[in-house]
């Protein structure tokens, strides 16, 4: 699926988990300061119709607020093999895109030394890791796990990321402290 598609299709995914139909998530962007309204939803939502519509990056920052998520669960497929095509040439797994997108490694036939020279320091630590993507791997199936197994699964996959963020971190302000001494 293309980015367009999968966005759609997650957009309606997590707003039916809120348990929110389209005119409380129209409700809840205006808000947030936004005016799109259910009509609007609607054609985002119904990604392949001839009248789907195209949101905005500012649409896809209310629309994740308003759904207490972030950006990338909206643009990113749920599943650990399910296929994004970021471009007509570079498709890959939502695995591959998460780590993509969180500054965790190139895209296939991406240059990894400019990447990696584009993300902040702080984020470094992974890239000297031999078995980060094993790891990363096993991070990416306990959250699906969790979001698969309880509709409010989401909940402890964000406190488990939210735990290991604070895990690394210390270990990377740790690491500052050894370097700078």
């Amino acid at each position: 699926m293309n980015v367009r598609e999968v966005f759609g299709h997650n957009l309606r995914r997590l707003r039916q988990r809120k348990g929110m139909n389209q005119q409380q998530l129209s409700d809840r962007v205006r808000q947030l300061g936004g005016s799109l309204d259910r009509t609007a939803i609607a054609r985002v939502e119904s990604v392949g119709r001839a009248d789907s519509r195209k949101v905005t990056i500012d649409d896809l920052v209310l629309l994740a607020t308003a759904l207490d998520t972030t950006p990338m669960h909206l643009l990113i497929p749920f599943g650990h093999d399910e296929t994004l095509d970021v471009t007509r040439e570079v498709q890959v797994t939502g695995a591959v895109a998460r780590r993509w997108f969180r500054g965790w490694e190139p895209l296939p036939g991406q240059d990894a030394e400019a990447y990696f020279d584009q993300v902040p320091r702080q984020d470094r630590f992974f890239q000297t890791d031999p078995h980060f993507g094993a790891l990363a791997d096993a991070i990416e199936r306990e959250s699906l796990g969790l979001l698969n197994n309880d509709p409010d699964g989401w909940r402890e996959a964000v406190d488990f990321e939210n735990q290991l963020g604070h895990t690394i971190h210390g270990r990377l302000m740790g690491l500052d402290r050894e370097e700078s001494e």
